[in-house]
């Protein structure tokens, strides 16, 4: 998880120009000239998710933990607001990868890491890798995982569903 390194407050044009790209902001999209995302010009024409990097950090349980990933659009970019999770080959892949961060389960893992509204790579510490190959549920994860009865209760009691 990474970042296109653009201030939060980084805002673009509300009309695209040829050649422009999108810019997922704090509160919409811009579009921004290609250039702009220079620092990770690799990653702009790939599909990847946008993760907000603040969400709740009220510390109420049932909690949501993370907010809502969004699959972007091709090509984007965005700012310090969010986290960007990829890039991935494929739509498929990065539609995956949002499934599995919709998750309780890994909403759950993260919980026990981030103590705050903030959100940063190392908040997935103990979030396991799995192939985004397919859409991922809680009911696969659980299973994939082989959690008890307990566990499995636990993390339905602490997290919201999204």
């Amino acid at each position: 998880m990474d970042q296109f390194r653009l201030a939060t407050t980084f805002r673009g044009e509300s009309a695209p120009e040829e050649g422009d790209i999108q810019l997922y902001r704090q509160k919409g999209v811009d579009w921004v000239p290609r250039e702009v995302a220079a620092l990770r010009a690799d990653w702009v024409d790939k599909p990847k998710v946008c993760l907000p990097k603040a969400s709740d950090g009220s510390g109420r349980t049932p909690r949501q933990v993370l907010g809502r990933p969004i699959v972007a659009a091709d090509p984007p970019c965005c700012t310090m607001t969010y986290l960007v999770v990829g890039p991935f080959d494929s739509d498929a892949q990065a539609a995956s990868a949002a499934s599995y961060l919709h998750t309780k389960f890994v909403r759950f893992l993260v919980s026990l890491v981030k103590l705050t509204q903030d959100t940063t790579s190392s908040s997935f510490r103990f979030v396991p890798l799995v192939d985004f190959d397919r859409q991922w549920s809680d009911a696969a994860l659980y299973e994939l995982f082989d959690l008890s009865d307990d566990d499995i209760d636990l993390i339905e009691a602490s997290i919201t569903p999204m």
